[in-house]
């Protein structure tokens, strides 16, 4: 076709179906692309066929598949050949009408398809509400594999990576330190990406770390082996209760760079607007066409950059002084009391269940 071919970002695997790859895939960051001007007009986006575009009800999809036509961008389906513009479309409707029809068809497939994936997932879950052990695909933590032979759970290379985190998280180290000498130490993650603070996040607070599961709606508890101890759960949970009063969490501000930045191209005042998704840093003169720039940033990017690359520091380490021996001692307490509480809940569950003697 002569057309000088550039490759997005791979969107792994995400579904066509319920709108996931319009959301959080490639095609909604493409879309987000072209709405910011990123994507210059007279672009192509190519797909394999009509179905891998969107598999989404007819009219969201249709949404986007005229959108992206009126912003100039065109549409190019591999497998029937159907090259769609909008003067193609505005000239012959008969090629919109085909678009509409493929749509439908996949739409059709993907919900009958989704209806026996969720039986399939329903009996197995079911198996396993009985104590079966069995392999739940993506539910499995990341640090357990499953033997078919022997039927059981078993550590895998992963689990000492988890006891580390879990460590040092509770002895004082932030998140950002542990996800940068995660990284320094070569240690590879858990899904083949990189150690950033979120998955530090997750992960010291998930339910998995005690063996726990939760699959739509329905908890599994001691379903798989526990990688910590009760003693280093509480003391985790202590931790992030701590750090998140310290943070002051639920505070938010708007703009960090406020009355700060300019615009390059004309020297405007650069303000926060909101996409679907993100907050972004634009010149004020851009929104009303008064500025050439074709660019925005996101929010989140630039404020971590000034965090990371300039002051060196994450930001829970700025706002937090305390030194390791007193967050010990507070993560001591904080589990102490826990432990406290969980005694108190059953004694008073016992009242309700034994007479004044018995508990006497």
């Amino acid at each position: 076709m002569g057309w000088t071919l550039v490759d997005l970002p791979p969107d792994e695997g995400l579904s066509a179906f319920k709108g996931v790859n319009r959301i959080k895939g490639a095609l909604g960051s493409f879309l987000e692309r072209v709405k910011t001007g990123e994507i210059p007009e007279g672009s192509v986006l190519i797909f394999e066929k009509q179905d891998r575009f969107g598999r989404d009800e007819v009219d969201l999809v249709l949404t986007d598949f005229l959108s992206l036509l009126q912003s100039g961008i065109e549409l190019f389906s591999c497998v029937d050949r159907n090259h769609y513009t909008l003067a193609d479309i505005r000239r012959n409707p008969m090629l919109l009408n085909y678009a509409v029809m493929a749509t439908a068809m996949a739409n059709d497939y993907s919900k009958s398809l989704g209806g026996r994936v969720i039986k399939s997932v329903d009996i197995k879950l079911e198996k396993a509400k009985q104590g079966q052990k069995l392999s739940l695909g993506s539910w499995m933590p990341r640090w357990i594999g499953f033997d078919k032979q022997s039927g059981e759970f078993r550590f895998n290379k992963h689990a000492d990576t988890i006891r580390r985190i879990a460590t040092e998280y509770a002895h004082g180290k932030s998140m950002y330190q542990i996800a940068i000498e995660l990284t320094r130490d070569k240690t590879p993650s858990l899904q083949g990406g990189r150690w950033v603070q979120g998955t530090i996040a997750n992960l010291v607070s998930h339910q998995c770390l005690r063996g726990n599961i939760t699959i739509k709606g329905i908890t599994l508890k001691d379903y798989y082996p526990a990688v910590i101890t009760q003693p280093q759960w509480e003391t985790l949970q202590a931790k992030l209760r701590e750090n998140r009063t310290r943070k002051g969490a639920g505070e938010h501000v708007a703009n960090l760079f406020r009355n700060r930045c300019s615009c390059a191209h004309c020297n405007r005042t650069i303000t926060t607007a909101k996409s679907h998704a993100h907050r972004l840093y634009t010149c004020v003169a851009k929104r009303v066409k008064r500025c050439p720039s074709k660019y925005s940033m996101r929010v989140a990017d630039v404020e971590m950059d000034f965090f990371l690359d300039y002051l060196q520091q994450s930001p829970g380490d700025i706002l937090r002084r305390n030194d390791t021996e007193h967050a010990t001692k507070v993560s001591s307490v904080q589990s102490a009391i826990a432990t406290l509480d969980k005694e108190i809940l059953k004694i008073t569950e016992l009242t309700a269940t034994l007479s004044i003697d018995e508990l006497k």
